[in-house]
């Protein structure tokens, strides 16, 4: 027994897909902003404890993880 018609099933499907493109977008903001963040600690010339290094992207990742979901929200 089948719960939606065809076209209704079309419908799931592209919503589905048109979130799952979304989490993509928002997943990849958040590595590509720890990834900035630890290229610019590796090329600033002073010397930054790696515990330091990695608490800053991961501060850097959550902020943009914040702001990737209220966007992602809207």
């Amino acid at each position: 027994m089948e719960i939606f018609s065809g076209s209704a099933k079309d419908a799931i499907q592209s919503q589905m897909n048109e979130m799952a493109l979304l989490l993509a977008k928002m997943l990849g903001t958040v590595f590509l902003a720890g990834m900035i963040v630890g290229v610019l600690l590796e090329i600033v010339p002073i010397s930054v404890p790696r515990q330091i290094k990695n608490f800053l992207i991961t501060i850097v990742s959550l902020i943009a993880f914040y702001y990737a979901i209220q966007w992602f929200l809207e």
